[in-house]
């Protein structure tokens, strides 16, 4: 492959690992991309040094210069809370984190393969959003409405070429070698692999990591 992607959380594990691994192995470049401050940092394939990117107008004019293959949105954050304990600004911030963030990111990219004629944006949600639990409900809806807005969007721009496609996860961990199986947690480094095979084969639609959560992948 040739080109750059977009990467949204791309301080987080998952962010870090991803971004290395399309740096070193998959020869992309990157934007990582923050949506509420709308900078970031570029990096060419292959280049350990980042460039910041301090506005919308500068990445836009980097982006000219590559084909952008698609927009990863890692944003978001976990916080457990009784619901009725729980005040109104603090589940705002859920939603700003896991939602808001990630819809303010594909306003600002999903125009740009549009014009490139393909492209595909990854989303992650949770476990939680296709199989809810207490205890955290303000999180479990912010992810269960990414996982509705990335089918959603599939739908709208699938027709001019871009693909939406949300990585449903149960519980990762810092292993990275430790590959998605029945029941069990998954790497952050199976993960970017999971994302880094659907940047080369752009397919719409839900996958599960592990399989177990959801049954696979789901049109």
């Amino acid at each position: 492959m040739d080109g750059f992607v977009v990467v949204g959380g791309y301080r987080g594990n998952l962010g870090l690992r991803l971004v290395d691994r399309l740096l070193r192995q998959e020869g992309l470049g990157v934007l990582g991309w923050d949506a509420r401050t709308r900078s970031g940092q570029w990096w060419r394939p292959g280049d350990g040094q980042a460039e910041e990117v301090p506005d919308y107008g500068r990445a836009l004019e980097l982006a000219a210069t590559a084909k952008l293959r698609g927009t990863v949105a890692l944003n978001g954050r976990f916080r457990a809370a009784d619901f009725l304990a729980e005040p109104e600004d603090a589940e705002q911030e859920i939603f700003a984190a896991n939602y808001f963030s990630v819809s303010g990111m594909l306003r600002d990219w999903i125009p740009e393969m549009v014009r490139g004629g393909s492209g595909i944006f990854v989303t992650v949600s949770t476990k939680g959003a296709v199989e809810p639990y207490g205890g955290a409900a303000s999180y479990v809806a912010s992810k269960g409405a990414l996982l509705s807005l990335t089918r959603a969007l599939d739908c709208e721009f699938g027709p001019a070429g871009v693909r939406g496609h949300c990585i449903v996860a149960g519980p990762m961990h810092e292993d990275d070698n430790l590959a998605p199986g029945d029941g069990a947690a998954v790497g952050y480094g199976a993960v970017a692999a999971a994302i880094c095979g659907l940047l080369e084969a752009p397919q719409g639609g839900v996958s599960y990591l592990p399989a177990a959560s959801g049954g696979g992948r789901r049109p």
